[in-house]
């Protein structure tokens, strides 16, 4: 295994979390416009997966990074159109779970535990004003998220679907009170953790 896009992406998460507990602005934007490419970078020189899987995560990743840009400015408009570039991105992701599919029954089994997630979810952004209504339809589609990967029996795929939902509803819990309790820090450790094991898994599944 090429393990130089996976040492590049871990130097970048520890440089980006650092930067924002300094609150070092530029910093912060240099660091984390990286992490999506490196992450689809690490499974592009790691796999060998037809034209048609290559272009789905090529699409993924690159609708993360938009995400990631859009992000880095805090204004509604801003940020509602990052919230969707990254709804996008998991959409895609989700049709290549499928593409991966071992048993639908995992599929049902899934969705069922996810119900007590998506209710804690939606007591969270009750207070969420203009971005209430997004961000519900985003952690339904997060909850699928979840489900589809663990379709895959793909321990990694799971582990970053998961993770990826923990980082997000960090933000949400964030932007949905008034008061902010998850540092960026976290936000970002969390999702560079997710990002590194969706690629990883991808890595894995492609050798099974």
């Amino acid at each position: 295994m090429n393990i130089i896009a996976l040492i590049l992406f871990i130097l970048m998460s520890i440089f980006n979390i650092i930067a924002c507990n300094k609150n070092k602005k530029i910093l912060i934007a240099l660091t984390k416009i990286t992490l999506a490419p490196l992450a689809l970078v690490n499974v592009l020189i790691n796999s060998n997966f037809n034209n048609r899987i290559i272009f789905l995560l090529c699409l993924a990743y690159a609708l993360y990074l938009i995400g990631d840009i859009l992000l880095l400015s805090m204004k509604t408009l801003l940020f509602a159109l990052g919230l969707s570039s990254f709804l996008l991105g998991h959409l895609t992701f989700i049709f290549i779970f499928t593409l991966f599919n071992k048993s639908y029954w995992i599929l049902l089994i899934a969705l069922v535990l996810l119900i007590y997630p998506e209710i804690l979810m939606f007591r969270i952004t009750k207070n969420g004003q203009e971005l209430k209504i997004p961000m519900r339809i985003y952690s339904l589609l997060m909850a699928l998220f979840i489900a589809f990967s663990a379709t895959t029996l793909n321990p990694l795929l799971i582990f970053g679907t998961s993770i990826f939902t923990i980082s997000d509803s960090f933000i949400a819990r964030n932007n949905c009170m008034k008061k902010r309790i998850f540092s960026d820090g976290a936000i970002m450790g969390t999702y560079t953790l997710a990002l590194i094991s969706l690629s990883l898994g991808m890595v894995i599944i492609n050798t099974l």
